[in-house]
């Protein structure tokens, strides 16, 4: 489960992200838009698992701000070679 106090920790621009990855990146089957109130309903390794893969795809010069993002979230990326 994903607490509110953690998703109110973060700052606009990193909920932007969170919902760009849940919604734009991976939708989630059957589900409409996902917005930060629903977002509440989403298993937390469901995300972590949608913000593993995206990490993927995150330019070199924004991967930092994605870390701490994740390390927000609770979870903490491996370094890409």
């Amino acid at each position: 489960m994903i607490y509110r106090h953690v998703l109110n920790c973060l700052t606009d621009d990193e909920k932007g992200i969170v919902l760009y990855v849940v919604n734009k990146m991976w939708p989630i089957g059957g589900m409409r838009e996902v917005d930060m109130d629903t977002l509440l309903a989403i298993k937390l390794d469901c995300l972590h698992h949608k913000l593993t893969c995206a990490a993927n795809q995150v330019r070199p010069e924004h991967i930092d701000e994605y870390k701490t993002l994740c390390s927000k979230l609770g979870l903490k990326l491996i370094e890409r070679k």
